[in-house]
């Protein structure tokens, strides 16, 4: 769909300027789907301009930045079971490195994901896409 925008001059000079922008704006020449009216009863001429509307931000237009998703294991060894509500990352670390446990951490996946796919997992996370200045949809937040 295409829109029409209007573009007022006060003067023939200011409207031959506007024309030769506009013709440029389309790779020169006389500017396609223009009209000029006037001199209106205030003096102004009136340029109507043809143009394709901008694009439409709401169209899932992602992000160009890149995140990345590290997947890990935890290997816990205790001499009690541990099985009970998740302690969290935390109290893990200090399970291993203070406490009555020993452990590891093994990498086993990493991988490059787009603005949808990290808006996504951060939901996923019971997190929100606006930690990383995300939208919902994965785009950058203005």
């Amino acid at each position: 769909m295409r829109a029409i925008i209007h573009i007022e001059a006060t003067d023939k000079s200011q409207v031959r300027d506007l024309l030769r922008d506009i013709a440029g704006d389309i790779g020169g020449g006389a500017a396609a789907g223009q009209v000029v009216r006037g001199p209106d009863a205030r003096g102004a001429y009136l340029v109507d301009r043809e143009e394709d509307p901008p694009p439409d931000r709401s169209a899932a237009d992602p992000t160009a930045r890149r995140f990345y998703r590290h997947l890990y294991v935890v290997e816990v060894l205790s001499e009690e079971n541990l099985e009970g509500p998740d302690p969290g990352l935390a109290a893990i670390a200090a399970m291993i490195v203070d406490g009555p446990c020993s452990g590891r951490v093994d990498l086993v996946d990493t991988r490059e994901i787009d603005g949808p796919a990290a808006a996504a997992a951060l939901r996923a996370q019971d997190s929100d896409p606006g930690f990383f200045q995300l939208t919902d949809m994965g785009q950058d937040c203005d």
